[in-house]
């Protein structure tokens, strides 16, 4: 599977940021997980928890599938304030349940340490402290075996911590489900922020992504006009044309269904019509911040979506379909949030997170500098014909690219004669 997910919290929201609805974090008194557009590493947010009271947040992202015997590679940018008045886990790396298999820890001397399972062993040695106001790529790699044999190691911008690199940690035996970032151990009152932007996960699989994700940044190519737009589907006011002001805002700005609203808040879909979608032209590559020595490494299509009723829910698919084209659709199960029907976002909404295609796919991979400034397309596909409503209140195509370097300008010296 390669990379298993990766997000920038480019939608100006937790659970937008993220690949399935309710991540968690939240917040408890004034300690709060929040998306800033202020100062980013990559594209136009980033995450900040804020230890401002005696409390404890963070954000966990949805379980997955894993298995022991098998690398996994976590990586995430970090930025401080100050330091932490008590230790906070950048990164964790859980079973599904939540329970610790590692995690690369923020002492309070700015130092990062990587954690066994048990919480409270440290593997090899602390890094150097980190600087206030500076981003730092924090990964780390683990693979869960028998108690005595699990694999670590702990980077810093791209360096191995001294004596992480070890094959007898103690990481349990459960096979790793989940990740976190930015948990603190126990809530005290501090005045520091710890800014987190750019996470992405890789598994040992593939033939691309397969290994530390290195550097990255990450953004989104949001929908700029229509380009094509199916029987039945208008805005939250029953009109169509233009379409895409009601999938672009960040955060979103879902409601329950309506026929009324003002046509800012969502896309809907009433009519019994199969295989009915609607197609955002995006924006570029360019626009978005790429740059023309940058490639692109891996992307995704994303969707929010909901419906006012659990019963008998449509089922949709997605694809990115130009610059570069998906292989073919991707079922995105039903519109329905699954526990709650939509109502004023969060409630009743849910991320639909399409395939994740790295540089092994063709497609992606011809993209080159000269592709940049050509406008992708993407397609939301109600596939079921019932006369059930289908809902949409997002829509973009993820996007982590490596920055690259520009070729330096090195301007005419005109040089002197040699004398003999």
């Amino acid at each position: 599977m390669a990379r298993l997910f990766f997000t920038g919290w480019e939608a100006g929201d937790t659970t937008a940021g993220g690949i399935g609805f309710a991540e968690g974090g939240g917040s408890t008194g004034a300690f709060s997980a929040t998306v800033v557009s202020t100062s980013p590493h990559g594209g136009g947010f980033r995450l900040d928890v804020v230890t401002a009271s005696a409390a404890t947040a963070g954000q966990d992202f949805p379980a997955f599938t894993g298995a022991t015997a098998r690398d996994y590679f976590l990586r995430v940018y970090v930025r401080k304030t100050a330091n932490p008045a008590n230790a906070l886990d950048l990164l964790i790396l859980a079973q599904a349940g939540g329970s610790r298999i590692a995690s690369a820890r923020l002492n309070t001397n700015g130092t990062v340490t990587l954690i066994a399972a048990d919480g409270t062993t440290v593997i090899g040695s602390a890094s150097a402290a980190l600087n206030n106001g500076q981003w730092y790529r924090v990964e780390f790699r683990a693979q869960v075996n028998t108690a005595t044999t699990g694999v670590t190691e702990l980077r810093i911008d791209g360096s191995t911590v001294t004596g992480t690199n070890v094959s007898n940690a103690n990481l349990g035996t459960v096979a790793p489900g989940q990740v976190s970032v930015g948990w603190t151990i126990t809530g005290v009152t501090s005045t520091a922020t710890i800014s987190f932007d750019d996470l992405a996960v890789n598994d040992g699989t593939g033939t691309q992504q397969n290994t530390w994700p290195g550097d990255g940044k990450i953004v989104h190519l949001d929908p700029t006009a229509d380009s094509a737009i199916g029987t039945g589907w208008t805005k939250d006011n029953a009109v169509g044309a233009p379409m895409f002001g009601a999938v672009d805002a960040k955060p979103p700005l879902g409601i329950a269904d309506t026929t009324a609203g003002d046509g800012t808040h969502q896309i809907r879909n009433a009519t019994s019509n199969a295989n009915s979608a609607y197609n955002p032209t995006l924006e570029t590559y360019t626009a978005a911040g790429v740059g023309s020595a940058d490639t692109l490494q891996c992307m995704a299509a994303v969707a929010i979506t909901g419906a006012p009723s659990a019963t008998s829910a449509k089922s949709g698919s997605m694809r990115i379909l130009s610059n570069p084209v998906d292989p073919g659709l991707v079922s995105i199960g039903t519109f329905y949030q699954g526990a709650a029907t939509a109502g004023t976002y969060k409630t009743g909404w849910i991320v639909k997170l399409g395939t994740i295609y790295d540089r092994s796919n063709a497609n992606l991979a011809a993209l080159t500098s000269a592709n940049y400034g050509t406008a992708p397309t993407m397609s939301l596909n109600q596939v079921t014909a019932s006369t059930r409503i289908a809902m949409c209140c997002l829509m973009y195509v993820r996007v982590e690219y490596l920055p690259g370097v520009a070729a330096e300008v090195i301007p005419n010296v005109v040089m002197a004669p040699l004398s003999h």
